[in-house]
C-alpha cells in the first residue's frame, strides 16, 4: 500500500538552498517534493511497503532525518507528520481548498427569503450566525453557518400582529 508522508520539521539553522535542492534530488525515487524557509522545511514524500500509517510515517520522517543529515541540515524538531492513504490523500485534493463563502444575496436562496429579510434577520434574530467579515460590499458568511441555521430555524411565515389599537 502507498502512504502520503508529510514532514515538517524546524532546523537548527537557516536552510541552504542548495541543499534543500539536493535533498529533493534525493527523495525524487519517493516522489517527494521540498520547500523551506528559514529554518523550516516541509517535505511531503510516498511511502510504500507498509501496512499501517504509523509505520509509514515511521519510516517516512527516517528517510526525511537521512536525507536532510547527509546535506547537512540538522533538524532540531518535528513540527507535525501526517500519513494518509493514497485514497485519502486524492479525496483531500479533491476538496475546494476554501471553505463556501456566500453573501446576503446567496443566504438569502439559502434560506428561501428575501436579501432584506437577511439583513433584518442578522440585525433581530440571536441565533442568527455573525458574518465571517464585513465588507464594504457587505457581511460574508460561511455558507454551512447559514446551513446550519437553516435547518434549526422555526420560520413562522405572514407578518406579525401589531400592537395598534384602532381608534
Amino acid at each position: 500500500m502507498d502512504w502520503q508522508v508529510t514532514a515538517d520539521a524546524r532546523t537548527r539553522r537557516d536552510l541552504d538552498p542548495d541543499a534543500l535542492v539536493q535533498v529533493g534530488d534525493e527523495l525524487a525515487l519517493f516522489d517527494a517534493s521540498v520547500a523551506g524557509q528559514g529554518q523550516d522545511v516541509s517535505i511531503v514524500l510516498t511511502v510504500s511497503a507498509v501496512d499501517d500509517p504509523g509505520a509509514a510515517l515511521t519510516a517516512g520522517l527516517e528517510v526525511v532525518e537521512g536525507a536532510l543529515r547527509r546535506y547537512g541540515v540538522d533538524v532540531e524538531a518535528w513540527v507535525a507528520g501526517e500519513a494518509l492513504s493514497a485514497a485519502e490523500a486524492d479525496r483531500r485534493l479533491s476538496e475546494p481548498p476554501m471553505p463556501e463563502i456566500v453573501s446576503a444575496t446567496e443566504a438569502a436562496e439559502i434560506l428561501g427569503v428575501s436579501r432584506q429579510r437577511v439583513h433584518q434577520l442578522l440585525a433581530e434574530h440571536a441565533g442568527f450566525p455573525p458574518p465571517l467579515v464585513r465588507l464594504g460590499a457587505g457581511p460574508l458568511w460561511l455558507a454551512d453557518t447559514i446551513r446550519a441555521f437553516a435547518a434549526g430555524w422555526e420560520r413562522r411565515p405572514g407578518r406579525p400582529p401589531t400592537n395598534a389599537v384602532a381608534s
